[in-house]
C-alpha cells in the first residue's frame, strides 16, 4: 500500500507542461533589457530570477518570439528552457524547479491526502516531510506531513518562500513575513520588517535588514539566534547554526560547531551559501563548490564529511542533512551523499 501511494506521488510530482498562460519578465521581445518591471514582482531585467531568456539558447518555448533572441541577452545565456533554476533537498527526497516553473521531485516522497498542483512555479523549497512552493499569482500552495500544520500556508501573494523541519515562512514585495506550521518557540511569529530574505532552519529563522544585518528568531540553543554584529549579503539558517556571507564575500557561520560547521575555508570568496543539518556548502565566485561540516550516514550519530564535487560550474547549492545538490551552470543538477531512494539521483 505505501509502495502505491509512493508510485502514485511520483507521477503526480512528475514533469508537465505549463497548463495556462503566465505573466514573466522576457515573454516578449526586449522585456529582459527593457528596464521595466513586466511582472509586477519589484524586480526588473537580469535581476529578476523568473527573466526566462535562457529558453533562447536552445530555442526556448515556442510560444516566444525567437526571432530576434539578440534582444533577449540576460547574460550567461545557458541551457534550455527545460533546464534547472533551483534545487532543494530534504532527508530522503530532492525536488527541482524548472525555468518553465515545472516542478518534479525524486526519492522516497512524502505522503499526502491533498491533490498536488500542477503550477507552474516561481519559487519552491522542502522542509522535513512536506513541500511549497508559490505560483506566478503569488500563492502559496504546500503539500506533504500537516502534522504541524504545515500545509496551511498564508492567505496572500508572495514574492518568496523557505521551508525548515515543521514550518515555513514566505516573503512579500514588500518585505513582510508570514510564517506557518510549528508554533514552537515562535517560529511563526516573524518579526516586524521590511526585510530582504528570509530563511528558516530547523527550529529557528533568520531574515535580512536592508542595511544587510541578520535577525533571527526561535530557539536559541547554542546562541545560533545571537547575530554578529556584521552585513552580509546573503544568509542561510540550518540545524544548529546559521551562515551569512559578508558585503566583502567572505563566508562567516555561528552557532553549533560539533561537526565543524563553523570551519568556513577562510580564503574562498562566495557568492551564494547554504546552511545544512550539521554542515554547510557554498558557491565560490568562479563557480567551485565548498563544503563543511558532516553528512549524516545512517540513522545513528555516525557522519563523515560532506565531500562537494571537484568538477565542474556551479550556482547554487542545496546542503542537507544526508545528501546534498548544486545546480550547474549549463542547467543540469548534481547530487551526492546517500542514495538509499535515490534521492541523489536527479532526472
Amino acid at each position: 500500500m505505501q509502495i502505491r501511494a509512493c508510485l502514485l506521488i511520483v507521477c503526480m510530482f512528475g514533469g508537465f507542461a505549463c497548463s495556462k498562460d503566465v505573466v514573466r519578465e522576457g515573454l516578449l521581445a526586449g522585456e529582459c533589457s527593457d528596464e521595466i518591471d513586466n511582472d509586477g514582482d519589484a524586480r526588473v531585467d537580469c535581476a529578476d530570477p523568473d527573466c526566462i531568456t535562457a529558453g533562447y539558447c536552445g530555442g526556448g518555448d515556442p510560444t516566444i518570439d525567437t526571432a530576434n533572441p539578440s534582444t533577449e541577452d540576460c547574460a550567461p545565456c545557458v541551457g534550455t528552457f527545460t533546464d534547472w533554476q533551483k534545487v532543494s533537498v530534504a532527508n530522503d527526497f530532492t525536488c527541482g524547479l524548472t525555468l518553465a516553473g515545472e516542478l518534479s521531485c525524486w526519492g522516497l516522497l512524502p505522503t499526502t491526502d491533498k491533490e498536488i498542483p500542477e503550477g507552474p512555479f516561481k519559487d519552491m523549497d522542502v522542509g522535513g516531510d512536506f513541500v511549497c512552493a508559490i505560483d506566478f499569482d503569488g500563492i502559496v500552495q504546500c503539500w506533504g506531513s500537516n502534522e504541524f500544520g504545515e500545509m496551511n500556508g498564508p492567505v496572500g501573494e508572495f514574492a518568496s518562500l523557505d521551508a525548515g523541519q515543521y514550518h515555513a515562512c514566505a516573503l512579500k514585495s514588500s518585505g513582510d513575513i508570514a510564517c506557518w506550521g510549528n508554533t514552537n518557540y515562535g517560529l511563526t511569529t516573524p518579526p516586524d520588517g521590511p526585510f530582504t530574505q528570509v530563511n528558516c532552519g530547523f527550529d529557528h529563522n533568520c531574515a535580512l535588514l536592508p542595511s544587510g544585518q541578520a535577525q533571527c528568531w526561535g530557539n536559541d540553543e547554542l546562541g545560533k539566534t545571537v547575530e554578529p554584529n556584521a552585513f552580509y549579503k546573503t544568509i542561510s539558517a540550518g540545524g544548529m547554526h546559521n551562515c551569512g556571507i559578508t558585503k566583502s564575500g567572505r563566508a562567516e557561520c555561528w552557532g553549533d560547531d560539533f561537526y565543524g560547521q563553523l570551519e568556513v575555508p577562510a580564503t574562498t570568496i562566495f557568492a551564494t551559501i547554504d546552511a545544512g543539518d550539521s554542515g554547510a556548502c557554498g558557491i565560490s565566485t568562479s563557480g567551485a563548490v565548498a563544503c563543511w561540516g558532516s553528512h549524516q550516514l545512517e540513522a545513528s550519530a555516525q557522519t563523515a564529511p560532506i565531500e562537494a564535487p571537484t568538477e565542474g560550474s556551479y550556482s547554487a547549492v542545496d546542503a542537507g542533512a544526508k545528501h546534498s545538490c548544486a545546480l550547474q551552470t549549463d542547467g543540469a543538477i548534481s547530487c551526492w551523499g546517500k542514495n538509499q531512494f535515490g534521492q541523489s539521483q536527479a532526472p
